[in-house]
């Protein structure tokens, strides 16, 4: 330990600390910015068995824990040393720039495989969408959007409720509420008085199926002006 100590007090740069073992007694002697700072190592469990040794300054409970140590270490630095707080980055002004919201497109199918192929579609194209299975459904999905589906794409033949009186509803429901959402039917079947149903429930447009991306992308630059 003596040799430890005269090789120590040799040095030009004191260190930050030195941990050593004197005899019976466990002390840490440390060196904090220039000035020598003894601690004892407590090991009896008790906070006044402290030493007598007047150049102890603090005692430590053990087993060593970190944050005790830290205190010890930072209220035996010298004040004018004491720690300054590092420079505050400069916070970026908050952008007024709002992100345009995605638009979102109801896709109205009781194909499962019809949805799957529709959603994907929509994707490639830069559209978030919502799948409802029949009419009532996509009624209920109107009523608890808020208002934020663009244009709904909507089957013609399902159970329960079929496109031509979901899209019925809409319209009456619009004529008393204000707005106009897009719909644009999806049909096998192109011909003349199935097309002129689908314009007297109140569609805007007709998708023949197997629905094309292309065609899609064209129904959605037409009516939404987003692709």
């Amino acid at each position: 330990a003596g040799l430890g100590m005269e090789v120590l007090a040799r040095r030009a740069t004191p260190l930050e600390a030195v941990l050593r073992s004197a005899g019976d007694k466990e002390s840490v002697v440390v060196n904090m910015l220039g000035r020598a700072v003894r601690l004892l190592l407590n090991a009896s469990g008790h906070p006044d068995a402290v030493s007598r040794d007047p150049r102890v300054q603090r005692s430590i409970m053990k087993p060593l824990r970190l944050s005790p140590l830290m205190d010890a270490l930072l209220a035996g630095a010298p004040d004018e040393h004491a720690l300054q707080p590092g420079p505050i980055a400069e916070a970026e002004p908050p952008t007024t720039k709002k992100r345009e919201r995605r638009k979102t497109v109801l896709v109205v199918d009781d194909n499962i495989v019809n949805q799957k192929v529709t959603v994907k579609q929509l994707e490639r194209l830069g559209y978030d969408s919502l799948v409802s299975v029949n009419g009532v459904e996509a009624l209920r999905v109107l009523e608890t959007t808020d208002g934020i589906i663009d244009l709904i794409l909507m089957d013609c033949q399902m159970p329960v409720m079929d496109g031509f009186e979901c899209t019925r509803e809409i319209r009456r429901h619009e004529k008393k509420a204000g707005g106009h959402v897009p719909i644009v039917a999806l049909t096998a079947n192109v011909m003349a008085d199935v097309v002129e149903q689908c314009r007297g429930a109140g569609m805007d447009d007709y998708l023949s199926k197997p629905v094309r991306m292309d065609a899609i992308r064209d129904a959605l630059r037409k009516y939404t002006s987003s692709v």
